[in-house]
């Protein structure tokens, strides 16, 4: 009996010898990591903001088992995780403020979020939006068991921390620049196309600043249009009477629909047109087409050869935007249609149009 006992006391002794030991050491931790996220506020706050997100740039790996609350994503929202890579944990959104700030606690090992660490995060947007600096940190103290689990852990919790916020990030830009990369070109074959009345402005432009030449003279007709009271019917288009890429040359007009014929001044630069009904292969990018729009110029080419038709001469391809950045931040759900007027006498008995 004396020696049960004295073994008890022994094993007793140890587990206060440790409890001292640990409770003593620091506890208190703060880690921030800021980075540069190639992608608009608003998506990325999307995949933070929304958990079921989480497994495609944080929890990446397979073992992990991911459990869900009722909510997955604003204040409320849950989520708890176990797996070899991982310890035990979980965390819960407090406070959104959206594309601004998440204020989230989390805990690790057998500490509940309601007595976790803070977690926050800042989403700061460049100037147009194109670009995010994401801005991550993590402030807490230890308990006990967290002291004595990271003991046996061959780094701190600072450095595991500092771990996970570094590869989360980097997988969090890689995921998003993928995504918004997406794109398809579908030909969506022969159609009539014209009529309406625009206003435009034409140009000689350079191909390698096209788009931004584009802006640039869309935005001078939408200042004409509010300076004369003149309401905008649609989107603005592109008419390309020109282009060459092996001289860097385009020549082209901006227009945007009207409703109604006006007459503007004599002299003015903006001028009103009309678009003749033309027959036209049609082609549709759903994707970046400030990016991608060459390969629907390919894509129509090789349809054209095989088919032996030819453009018309006297018309120009016709570039119509539908869904654009002003409506629409993922470039991968933009939508822009191409109107490529054929020669009448290419088409021959293979034009199904009256």
């Amino acid at each position: 009996m004396k020696l049960f006992k004295y073994i008890l006391f022994l094993i007793l002794s140890f587990f206060i010898g440790i409890a001292i030991y640990f409770g003593t050491q620091e506890g208190e931790f703060s880690v921030e990591k800021s980075m540069s996220i190639r992608a608009p506020t608003e998506l990325v706050f999307q995949k933070i903001n929304e958990f079921s997100h989480w497994p495609q740039w944080v929890f990446t790996q397979e073992e992990v088992k991911l459990f869900y609350g009722d909510t997955t994503s604003g204040p409320g929202a849950f989520l708890s995780w176990k797996g070899k890579e991982y310890f035990p944990g979980e965390i819960k959104t407090l406070e959104v403020i959206p594309q601004k700030t998440i204020n989230q606690r989390f805990g690790f090992h057998r500490t509940s979020v309601d007595k976790g660490h803070q977690l926050q995060w800042n989403l700061t947007p460049n100037h147009n939006d194109t670009a995010t600096e994401v801005h991550w940190k993590a402030t807490g103290t230890l308990s006990l068991f967290e002291k004595m689990s990271n003991a046996f852990k061959k780094s701190s919790m600072e450095e595991q921390v500092n771990a996970v916020f570094a590869t989360s990030l980097n997988q969090l830009d890689s995921l998003l620049t993928q995504e918004m990369n997406i794109y398809s070109v579908v030909i969506e074959g022969l159609t009539q196309h014209g009529g309406g009345f625009y206003l435009y402005k034409n140009a000689a432009v350079p191909m390698t600043s096209l788009r931004e030449e584009i802006v640039r003279i869309q935005t001078e007709i939408l200042d004409f249009m509010a300076d004369n009271s003149i309401v905008p019917n649609g989107n603005h288009f592109v008419l390309y009477h020109h282009r060459d890429t092996q001289t860097d040359r385009a020549v082209i007009s901006v227009g945007i629909p009207i409703s109604d014929r006006i007459i503007t001044e004599e002299g003015s630069s903006v001028i009103v047109g009309h678009l003749p009904l033309t027959t036209c292969l049609k082609a549709s990018l759903k994707g970046n087409y400030i990016k991608h729009s060459e390969e629907v110029w390919r894509v129509v080419n090789d349809r054209m050869e095989t088919n032996n038709w030819k453009l018309s001469s006297g018309m120009p391809v016709i570039e119509k935007f539908v869904v654009t950045p002003q409506n629409e931040k993922n470039p991968a759900l933009w939508l822009s249609e191409m109107y490529f007027p054929l020669d009448e006498l290419s088409l021959g008995t293979n034009n199904p149009l009256p």
